[in-house]
This record gives structure tokens, sequence and C-alpha cells, in this order.
């Protein structure tokens, strides 16, 4: 049986899943700290009315919405997440929502003209497997847009405490979860490697004071990991000296560095 103890050899386990009791509010956060950003690498992409455009890790649902609305009633959006509580809400006749394990189950068939995923593949210790196969679900022509963390970026914080941190969870989420936090910044020499076309890639790291909806968004999002740092041996009293740094507006701290990659399927495959 899979545990996080003990996570399967692909399918690992997500640190912040949506069962938990806030994670609709934590998830706002996230879209209204970073839905900006993955509009534009989006547009950059060139979306247009008519594409059909596949969603991996759908969320609460704002990047769908998004979606639905820029490919208009021509298009069609399809978002594949592993638990939808979240997505059945949207009210929008283009969109089709799947609840599925893509590791297990697959992804849905293509050809889709856009794919797009944010902050899932580094999760999923599949994640070497699952790249080629997205690729695969493009029509000729099409595009595909990762956004990745990548998280070199907390090595700048001038909190001694918030490097610790950051350093002593990565070890501990690689090792109990299977995710990658430096994979990110691969991916445009991936995105190559497997044929794509006018490859992209940036990254940003915002930096952002405490009281801020960053900061919420990452007090919550440790609070969410809070049992599974003492069960790896965090000291309690460390855990809350770190999550009262979001309180104190004088210190600035950076998010992960998001890495976005931007490639095409050559139109004549």
């Amino acid at each position: 049986m899979e545990t996080m103890e003990n996570p399967g050899p692909e399918t690992g386990r997500y640190a912040w899943d949506n069962s938990w009791v806030d994670a609709r509010r934590r998830l706002e956060l996230l879209e209204q700290c970073w839905d900006p950003r993955s509009h534009e690498a989006l547009r950059s992409a060139g979306l247009k009315p008519g594409w059909r455009c596949l969603e991996v890790g759908g969320g609460a649902g704002s990047i769908a919405r998004w979606l639905c609305d820029a490919v208009g009633p021509s298009g069609a959006v399809v978002t594949v997440d592993l638990d939808t509580r979240f997505l059945g809400a949207i009210d929008a006749p283009n969109l089709e929502v799947i609840e599925a394990d893509i590791v297990a189950d697959g992804l849905p068939a293509g050809p889709f003209d856009l794919i797009h995923t944010r902050a899932v593949l580094m999760h999923i210790p599949a994640r070497d497997r699952l790249l080629p196969e997205l690729v695969t679900r493009l029509r000729p022509g099409g595009t595909l847009v990762l956004e990745e963390c990548d998280f070199h970026s907390f090595d700048i914080a001038e909190s001694q405490l918030f490097r610790d941190f950051w350093r002593r969870f990565s070890d501990i989420v690689q090792g109990t979860a299977g995710m990658h936090p430096y994979w990110g910044r691969g991916l445009a020499a991936r995105f190559a490697g497997l044929g794509l076309t006018a490859v992209r890639s940036w990254s940003t790291a915002v930096i952002f004071p405490g009281g801020s909806p960053e900061a919420e968004l990452f007090r919550m999002s440790w609070l969410q990991v809070r049992n599974l740092l003492l069960a790896n041996g965090v000291d309690k009293d460390e855990v809350e000296a770190f999550l009262g740094l979001f309180d104190d507006d004088t210190q600035w701290f950076p998010a992960p560095a998001v890495v976005t990659a931007v490639g095409r399927r050559p139109a004549d495959v």
C-alpha cells in the first residue's frame, strides 16, 4: 500500500491535496498571486478562439475558466485533476472535467492545440515519462506551456530561518513524496530534446512582504504540511517561528522561482 513514508514508484503523494479543510482558500490565494503570470504565458502561445485545450491539474478552476472564455463557444477545454471537487461548479458549456490519476489512468485523448500545467509535474515522480506523453497529445503545430517551480530563489532570502527551513523541507518532500524542487530549470532543454520547436523559457521570482496575499498563501501552504514536517523531525517551535515570519510586514521573502517553458510540436509530424 502506498503511504507518505513509502510513496509508489511513479505517483508519489501530493503534499497539498484538495481534501484539506482550508484548501479552497489556499487555492484562491494561489490563483490571485499566480494567475496574471499564467495568463501572460498562455497569451504568448498565440491562444485563439476555436482551440481545443488541456489543463492538467485544474485546482480550483480559474485557468480552466479563463481558457473557456479565451477559446469561445467554438473551442473546447478539458481539465483533469485527482480531485475535482472545486471544478464541478464551473458553468461553462465548452468545459469537460475529468477526475483521474494521470499516472495510473493516462492522459486525456488528444489532439490538443494547447496543453498547460502549473506546478504539477514537479510533484510526480513519473514526470519524465509524462512529459513526452504530453507532447504526443499535441496536434501538429500545437503548443505546450509548462510552469514549474524551482527552489533556487530561496537562497537569496535575508532570513536565515527562512533559508534553512526551505532547505529542510526540500529534503523531506524529495524523500517522502518524490517532489523534485529543481526540475523547472531543465524544461527548455527537455522541450528541445523532445523535438519541440520555437522553444522559449524564462524564470520569475516574486519578492513579497509579510502580511501580503503571497505571505498568506505560503503561511497556509505550510500549515497544510505542518504534520508532515513534525512527523519528519522538525521541531514544533521551529515550525511556529517560521510561520510567524509571514505576519511581519517589515520582512521580505522570495517566492519559489517559476520557470515557464513554451514549445511547439512541428507541424509536419
